[in-house]
């Protein structure tokens, strides 16, 4: 990392490309600052995934002549995190990669990936710590998280589902083993889309909204950059087929895989007319073989098609060809994001009544609780559309 005054965006996926450039850009513009911004981006996956992620974030930053990756082609930042078990061994690490100062720290809100984030906070105790949400900018307090995720239903799971149950109480041990000092200290928010369905983070806080155009702008120039590895792929695709927009449950441990494969088809058939072609869009945490059964559960009811895994790991928001003249069922929060920028025709697929049939009881208050917040997103996010 170069030496001097720099600003720091802490990433786990490509999705966040966005939200973070938005954020910066309008803070930055507001305080006429053209220093340097550096991303890091840190998974845990192994090999080839990793490689692609960091492969296709870089490209997506070359527009930008103020960002740029750290592309850890020497493997140290490799090592720094993952050779450290605790956050304060992590802090310590990075601090020793760092030349100069950083200003401040730009981060996505999430919980189960805040590792990051946290050790960056430490390692640079004075810089201003940025967050600028999940998805386009949801943000909730830890006792909200752990209260849905956590709740009375572990306490049930402990007789219905005992291994998980004894999962997720070590899970929350382990957290509090590696990050014990609570959450990142005195934050303020850079949000495209400010929503606190906790009500303990945004009020009193220093909030920026970004500017909408900004957020367009930003969205306009990240589709553009993709647009040449984009294009001939939709060229080879079915007309004007359904996109479908997979989530990444049974990766997240959310449900076993057949209930995730089950989900799908039982929603498909509110969806899509029996016999049609459909183009499925993969999570991209999901693997090669899950999508090959996949295949083979709708294979009877319709004309699947993979999309290439190089272009479906792209945003979903970014591939203005791909969403031309097609209607979509969507199973993740890129419902919300279609909606602010106008973009496709977007079904939120998940119901009260399809979570009941799909998740157990220890994690489905927090399905329930999220998807109940992505469809009040989404209809605000409409709702600005209509009035403009």
């Amino acid at each position: 990392m170069r030496a001097g005054h720099q600003d720091l965006v802490c990433l786990y996926s490509p999705q966040q490309v966005l939200p973070a450039l938005a954020a910066a850009t309008a803070r930055r513009q507001s305080r006429d600052d053209d220093g340097p911004l550096s991303f890091v981006l840190w998974s845990e996956d192994d090999g080839r995934p990793r490689r692609e992620k960091r492969s296709l974030v870089a490209a997506m930053l070359e527009p930008f002549p103020f960002a740029r990756l750290w592309t850890d082609d020497d493997g140290r930042l490799e090592r720094a995190l993952r050779g450290r078990f605790t956050v304060g061994g992590k802090a310590r690490a990075l601090r020793q990669l760092v030349d100069g100062e950083i200003g401040a720290i730009y981060y996505p809100h999430d919980l189960t990936s805040d590792f990051l984030p946290r050790a960056a906070a430490e390692a640079f105790p004075l810089a201003e710590r940025v967050c600028f949400g999940d998805g386009l900018g949801m943000v909730y307090s830890r006792a909200y998280f752990e209260r849905h995720l956590y709740g009375a239903a572990t306490l049930t799971g402990l007789f219905t589902n005992p291994g998980v149950a004894v999962r997720q109480a070590l899970a929350r041990v382990r957290r509090r083993a590696i990050a014990p000092v609570g959450d990142l200290r005195r934050p303020v928010y850079a949000l495209v889309m400010p929503h606190d369905p906790s009500g303990e983070c945004l009020p009193g806080s220093d909030v920026t909204v970004v500017p909408r155009d900004v957020a367009a702008r930003v969205r306009h120039t990240l589709a553009a950059t993709v647009a040449p590895r984009v294009d001939p792929v939709v060229e080879g695709l079915p007309g004007a087929a359904p996109l479908i927009l997979l989530g990444s449950f049974s990766e997240s441990r959310m449900c076993d895989e057949r209930a995730e494969l089950d989900l799908y088809r039982t929603t498909l058939a509110r969806h899509v007319s029996h016999g049609a072609t459909i183009v499925i869009k993969a999570h991209n945490a999901t693997g090669e073989r899950k999508l090959e059964r996949l295949v083979e559960r709708l294979a009877p009811r319709y004309n699947p098609t993979i999309l290439d895994r190089g272009v479906a790991d792209i945003p979903i928001e970014l591939l203005d060809s791909l969403l031309a003249n097609r209607t979509v069922v969507s199973f993740s929060h890129a419902s919300v994001a279609l909606a602010y920028f106008g973009l496709g025709r977007a079904s939120h697929a998940l119901t009260d009544d399809l979570i009941a049939q799909t998740f157990p009881s220890f994690i489905r208050p927090w399905v329930v609780e999220s998807n109940r917040q992505y469809l009040a997103q989404q209809r605000a996010a409409s709702a600005m559309n209509r009035h403009e």
